[in-house]
């Protein structure tokens, strides 16, 4: 496990595009469980995907290389 090479620090990047019951409530429970079992494992959650500000120019633009081709 990455426990056992030796890495003690993680960052989880909940890939959803709203802040949903996962993001909210089963990512965090699921990070408190396994900090828990792993007393020296530290885990932060950062921000979801869908709040990544861009993300609405960027769906616009991909949609645009599509029907201009």
């Amino acid at each position: 496990t990455c426990l056992d090479l030796g890495y003690q620090q993680f960052d989880l990047y909940p890939l959803f595009f709203n802040r949903g019951n996962h993001v909210t409530r089963d990512i965090p429970a699921q990070i408190a469980q396994t900090q828990e079992q792993h007393k020296g494992c530290v885990i932060r959650q950062l921000d979801y995907f869908g709040k990544f500000e861009q993300l609405g120019n960027s769906v616009v633009e991909h949609i645009q290389e599509q029907v201009d081709t």
